[in-house]
């Protein structure tokens, strides 16, 4: 799944380990799916009886409705959508089929453009977040991690 080399990339397979929630799905390249992504990772992040606060599951919704949202507009091809967490770290991917790598840049004409902050959003959300070219030319997986303070309440 696009979470694993992820997972591996960042050395946090055994970080992750058997506790791990870990949600796949396969999405269209219809704007709905960015909606559709949002309600995937909310019930991913509570369904299970886990307790992230508001604020933890508002922001996963957002990068991944961002990435799923970058994957409609510039690679036009179908996705495939994982969330993996535990208690400490959640992480989105979003595969899909495109070999053009995302930028993290601001539109031109900032006040005026209506596309092109995606990347930059995730950016400032995520504690950690890239992608990577995916092996035999099937596109590319974008990703984002966050880590929680185990010390807060939810």
């Amino acid at each position: 799944m696009c979470c694993d080399q992820v997972l591996l990339d960042l050395d946090l397979a055994d970080v992750l380990g058997a506790a791990e929630v870990s949600v796949h799905a396969d999405l269209a390249a219809i704007p709905a799916s960015a909606r559709r992504a949002r309600l995937i990772v909310g019930a991913a992040l509570t369904d299970d009886g886990s307790d992230f606060a508001d604020g933890v599951v508002w922001t996963a919704q957002l990068l991944a409705s961002e990435l799923v949202a970058n994957g409609i507009m510039h690679a036009r091809t179908h996705m495939h959508l994982g969330v993996v967490h535990d208690e400490r770290m959640v992480l989105i991917a979003v595969n899909d089929g495109g070999r053009e790598l995302p930028r993290a840049t601001l539109p031109r004409n900032f006040d005026f453009e209506e596309a092109g902050r995606g990347m930059t959003i995730v950016a400032s959300l995520a504690d950690d977040f890239g992608w990577h070219e995916n092996d035999h030319d099937t596109g590319k997986t974008t990703w984002a991690l966050l880590t929680l303070d185990a010390s807060s309440p939810g």
